[in-house]
């Protein structure tokens, strides 16, 4: 890679800013368009979905960014009939994909991103990676040039990539969104590791690079245009993207790449997980049935807020009851403490931390019963939750009233420690890093990437659970439920 020049290094902090800028409003055109029920243009041959919104993000993109840098050329996805080569000596040239992970965008599903990518001269140069509704309607940003400071998610630097795991039983590999009907399949390929889901190559890399896990996986003929972004983060990140083979993955200005699978994510690990055997994953072996809640739009809420702070109060209570298992009183109480004060966990206590989540899971029984009512289209399903404490403390949100425990007795009770947790997440922003006062990533990362016993009893279905609920709350009998018998 040829040394900078401060012409060169200008260049790109300004390319960031552009891509940056762009891409914000490019996802909010998508976002838009997903409440209104996206709908789906075509279905090639090769089983590719592409919306009508995502060639308005694309024409977008292209248009901000050809008239900003002209002799830089481009390529992107929709419309492969206006690509252009580079014309600078640089060979600089962008790679986009307006809308990575259109299946689940269709369906009504969080987690897809806009992702661009700058190459130079063969090699990711800047990346921009934005789920424009990521976990709620704030989204979450990534974005990396070289020579312009860390990596950084949602305008904060990032922690070094130090927070990776060390240990392969503390590994968490982020895997397409339906590893879930073949979670045992999965499990036995990872031998030990934990997987999460997640829509889109490019939202796992970036995750990846992020230190909320450790790995990134696609296993279906990924195209650069889906990945480069994400490999631009990780080498900021000081990480490692690798084909099948394990060769570095390098980018042509007009010839399209493909690849057999594309790996990511710590350089420690990437060597192993293309020891494993993916066959049965590959031959989707055992597919189950579970009682995921399918995506629909009519769950959706557009209340970001109200979202946000009920996730927290969500994860709170589940976080409480993982540190709260077999604990005396006073090993609880360390551990609520710690958690009160994320800012001052060591590295060695928040693998702790990491491992008992993981261990443990969340409060599965109250994730069956909201499950089970929320498949219910008799309002009567709610009655068994009424009085439980998460529920009013969710209800008060929802209605915006002031909160109160509804709980009684020992504040050292799991269930008090579980609540005071809960309350606490409702000011404490969870779901992405501001350099504030919030949960460290991983925990939350290993809350969702639970699946001992049922797969189902965790994974990507928790916070769509608590969506779905949310709406339930906030506008009862507005939509039909059920819908829970089968995955997508």
């Amino acid at each position: 890679m040829n040394v900078e020049t401060p012409t060169s290094s200008g260049e790109l902090s300004e390319a960031l800013s552009v891509a940056t800028e762009v891409a914000l409003e490019a996802g909010a055109l998508l976002r838009e368009a997903l409440y209104a029920g996206a709908t789906v243009s075509e279905v090639e041959a090769n089983g590719e979905v592409h919306a009508l919104a995502d060639l308005k993000a694309e024409r977008l993109i292209r248009a901000r960014l050809m008239a900003r840098f002209p002799a830089w050329g481009m390529r992107s996805e929709e419309e492969p009939e206006l690509n252009r080569p580079p014309e600078d000596e640089r060979q600089r040239f962008w790679l986009v994909d307006p809308n990575d992970g259109t299946s689940a965008f269709v369906k009504g599903e969080r987690g897809a991103s806009v992702s661009i990518a700058l190459i130079e001269n063969g090699a990711p140069a800047l990346g921009v990676i934005y789920a424009y509704m990521g976990l709620d309607d704030r989204g979450d940003l990534f974005t990396w040039a070289r020579g312009c400071g860390p990596l950084c998610r949602n305008g904060a630097p990032l922690d070094p990539p130090s927070r990776w795991a060390e240990r392969w039983e503390d590994v968490t590999v982020f895997v397409s969104n339906s590893a879930d009907s073949i979670a045992q399949a999965y499990r036995d390929a990872l031998q030990g590791a934990r997987f999460r889901v997640a829509p889109g190559v490019a939202y796992r890399l970036a995750l990846a690079a992020s230190g909320e896990g450790d790995l990134a996986t696609s296993l279906a003929g990924p195209r650069d245009f889906d990945y480069a972004a994400g490999h631009a983060l990780l080498i900021g990140a000081g990480g490692r993207f690798v084909d099948e083979r394990g060769r570095d993955v390098t980018y042509h200005p007009s010839r399209p790449e493909r690849l057999g699978f594309g790996l990511g994510g710590a350089p420690g690990h990437v060597g192993r997980v293309l020891d494993l055997d993916w066959s049965a994953v590959l031959r989707r072996e055992g597919q189950q049935r579970h009682g995921l809640r399918r995506p629909r739009h009519a769950d959706l809420c557009s209340e970001p807020d109200l979202l946000t702070k009920a996730l927290g109060a969500w994860w709170g209570w589940h976080l409480g009851w993982a540190l709260g298992a077999g604990d005396e009183p006073s090993q609880l109480e360390a551990s609520i403490e710690a958690l009160c004060n994320p800012q001052r966990l060591t590295r060695a206590e928040l693998m702790r931390l990491e491992a008992r989540i993981s261990q443990v899971g969340g409060d599965a029984e109250l994730n069956a019963q909201v499950r089970w009512a929320l498949s219910q289209e008799d309002a009567s399903a709610w009655r068994a939750l009424e009085g439980h404490p998460l529920a009013i403390l969710i209800g008060q949100l929802a209605q915006g009233a002031p909160l109160s425990s509804g709980q009684e007795g020992s504040p050292y009770t799991r269930s008090a420690c579980c609540l005071r947790l809960a309350q606490l997440g409702t000011s404490m922003r969870s779901t992405c890093s501001d350099g504030g006062r919030s949960w460290p990533q991983r925990l939350i990362g290993a809350l969702l990437s639970y699946r001992d016993g049922d797969p189902s009893a965790w994974g990507s279905d928790s916070a769509r659970l608590l969506e779905a609920w949310l709406t339930h709350l906030t506008h009862p009998g507005s939509s039909e439920t059920g819908g829970a018998d089968g995955v997508h």
